[in-house]
């Protein structure tokens, strides 16, 4: 019965646009077995995506971790997640469609939180007991701990990698810079008090960008063993766990702010130049870029156009079947951590893979009802936004446009001779 509705109410909609005689929707309506192939056939509750453009993310596989995976480094073909108590998991990625857990590393001395990779090392920073872990994944099949460094402190968060020096968010003792050019060996070089709990951090250039809760801190570090402090700004939000740069702007995650824009090119005077929120948002964890847009992390997978940093603008959320709190981005690949659902996939040079139809950005990319919905919606009620504006192409017109034509074919699969929809561009 509840098939038989849905048939009907549609038909109502199709007729009222001129898609269906009547005849054809007395015939659908009629026989339950003229709609059975479409067995996912109920609406599902969706993120609302607040804009569009062409070449969003969409979702292309996920792999379970043995643990919770909270931060995600790359490097080459291999990923590296940590995973609080259950360590540090090595990845192959060189499918992307089809990621390979290696190896595991466990029995750290507290409970893993990030990761950077680089010259076949991942350094690890923990909880609970702070510490620099050093772990050699040049073979990824059986990495193993070379050195660690710790200077009695309970967290270490987020940390920087760069040349022979790592640089850490080191909870209440601020900044921390270690040599780590002899990895059994890792030596202090300086320890800088910000006066507040130290959490995210960003390099460029000469500056370290710490954040103490909703402070930035602009920091010289061009003698690592004497940083000072040039200049800092609050920004809106709550602590913030994530900042990239890019240019003259800090881009930071700011727990219930999605993201905050700071003007950096002028150390001495950061100011923030724009916040962005969204409604019913998680809190927000994490931000990386690939120099064109940024990825923020709120539990779900957000696309924030920076193309004017001044003025960011939202264009996709993708939820994910966890909740996401780090993201890489390789090529036209994000690599996500996603708690306890392990690492999720996404390409992010299209939102459209396979045959179109899931124009409502469906995470089991599937079409159905829901996406009927979403595309009368955009052309006749509403005039919503779809999720994917490559999905809407379902009759596969040259021209990618979205139009009535799309709808007729997404109700003859869903209803009437179960054609499928146009492929892909």
């Amino acid at each position: 019965m509840r098939k038989r509705h849905a048939a009907g109410v549609f038909c109502t909609l199709a007729l009222a646009v001129t898609m269906f005689t009547p005849g054809d929707c007395l015939d659908l309506q009629a026989s339950p077995a003229g709609i059975e192939p479409t067995a996912d056939l109920q609406v599902r509750h969706e993120n609302t995506m607040p804009a569009q453009t062409v070449g969003k993310p969409a979702a292309l596989a996920s792999l379970q971790t043995p643990g919770w995976a909270r931060n995600i480094d790359v490097e080459g073909s291999i990923a590296a997640v940590a995973m609080y108590d259950s360590g540090l998991a090595v990845i192959d990625i060189s499918i992307p469609e089809s990621p390979v857990i290696l190896g595991q590393l466990t029995g750290f001395n507290g409970s893993a939180f990030d990761v950077v990779t680089t010259g076949g090392m991942a350094y690890v920073t923990t909880l609970k007991n702070g510490e620099l872990v050093i772990a050699d994944i040049s073979n990824p099949t059986a990495p193993s701990v070379v050195g660690s460094f710790s200077n009695g402190s309970e967290y270490m968060y987020r940390l920087a990698v760069r040349g022979s020096l790592a640089y850490i968010a080191n909870g209440m003792v601020g900044l921390t810079i270690v040599d780590v050019s002899t990895p059994s060996a890792p030596v202090l070089v300086s320890s800088f008090d910000l006066g507040g709990s130290a959490e995210g951090i960003a390099l460029a250039g000469n500056y370290a960008y710490v954040t103490t809760g909703e402070i930035l801190n602009v920091i010289d570090v061009s003698t690592p063993s004497a940083p000072t402090l040039v200049g800092s700004v609050t920004m809106a939000g709550a602590s913030s766990w994530g900042l990239t740069v890019l240019g003259n702007y800090v881009y930071a995650a700011t727990g219930p702010v999605l993201l905050n824009v700071v003007d950096v090119s002028n150390p001495a005077m950061p100011s923030v130049v724009n916040t962005l929120s969204v409604t019913g948002g998680g809190y927000s964890w994490s931000a990386t870029t690939d120099g064109v847009n940024v990825y923020v992390m709120d539990w779900d997978f957000r696309t924030v156009d920076i193309s004017q940093p001044d003025s960011p603008q939202l264009v996709s959320t993708r939820p994910t079947p966890g909740q996401a709190t780090d993201a890489v981005v390789v090529g036209d690949y994000a690599f996500v951590a996603d708690l306890d659902h392990g690492i999720q996939v996404f390409n992010i040079s299209s939102c459209c893979i396979g045959a179109t139809g899931n124009v409502n950005g469906d995470p089991d990319d599937v079409a159905d009802v829901a996406d009927l919905t979403s595309l009368i919606d955009h052309l006749f009620i509403g005039f919503t936004p779809l999720a994917c504006l490559e999905e809407g192409n379902i009759d596969g017109d040259p021209n990618g446009a979205v139009d009535v034509a799309d709808l007729t074919a997404l109700i003859d699969h869903l209803f009437i001779t179960f054609a499928p929809t146009a492929s892909c561009p």
